[in-house]
């Protein structure tokens, strides 16, 4: 009997993790999406870069664990479809 609660508890603690690591990484994408790339759109403009010369620069100059940097390596398409599924789920 004690098992199996051990169990439950650690089967909801695993579910709960996975719940709020997806719920996190949507919210990320999508205040990216939202605030972050049109604001990167505004710079490359402004500053006649290419994308992958800001994408160059911004991989200089981020440090290596800048949620930032794991964004602008995410290819276009993964972006669009996080930004689509978001929508979706509300």
């Amino acid at each position: 009997m004690g098992l199996v609660a051990i169990g439950a508890a650690l089967f909801a603690a695993g579910a709960s993790a996975i719940i709020s690591a997806r719920a996190k990484s949507a919210t990320m994408a999508g205040t990216y999406a939202r605030d972050v790339e049109p604001e990167i759109e505004k710079t490359i403009q402004s500053n006649r870069f290419t994308r992958q010369e800001f994408d160059a620069l911004a991989n200089e100059i981020l440090d290596k664990n800048a949620p930032l940097r794991r964004y602008l390596s995410l290819p276009p398409e993964t972006e669009s479809a996080n930004s689509e599924t978001q929508d979706h789920e509300f």
